[in-house]
């Protein structure tokens, strides 16, 4: 992607507000079985945990109705990286942030893929909102937005 269109999806990606946001990292496991990650199976592995997620705060309303929580999902991976998936999930407000917390922990151990190294933050100002979306956003890896698991 050129740097001028990363520039345009980025102001475009703004415009988007989640609320009650928290700011998520989750590692994945390289191999499991012999079966290498790749950008396949991480968005796979990704859209598994959205829908227990999903499902477990919305129950059978995410099916029937389509309610899902807002969310920014960012794949980056790098030659000395692991995959890891850097994300902005609007906390639901029947949940405060320790159960949320724990609810990420347990759902994201439950997927193939679901490393246990997580680091989950809640943003105590606008500037960390705006300062972990322009991390997440950064030019100097190869990161792309999974637009696939992206709901805003």
């Amino acid at each position: 992607m050129s740097r001028k269109l990363k520039l345009h999806t980025k102001k475009w990606l703004s415009n988007f507000k989640i609320n009650n946001p928290i700011n998520i990292t989750l590692t994945e496991k390289q191999k499991v079985n012999g079966i290498d990650l790749d950008r396949i199976r991480s968005e796979q592995n990704f859209r598994h945990f959205k829908n227990l997620l999903n499902s477990k705060v919305f129950g059978n309303g995410y099916k029937r109705f389509n309610k899902q929580l807002k969310m920014l999902v960012v794949r980056e991976y790098s030659q000395n990286l692991r995959h890891h998936i850097h994300c902005i999930i609007e906390q639901p407000i029947r949940y405060n942030y320790l159960e949320f917390n724990f609810l990420i922990h347990k759902l994201w151990s439950k997927t193939l893929f679901g490393y246990w190294n997580i680091h989950i933050e809640k943003p105590t100002s606008p500037k960390r909102e705006v300062g972990w979306f322009n991390y997440i956003m950064k030019d100097n890896v190869e990161n792309s937005i999974d637009w696939n698991n992206t709901v805003l």
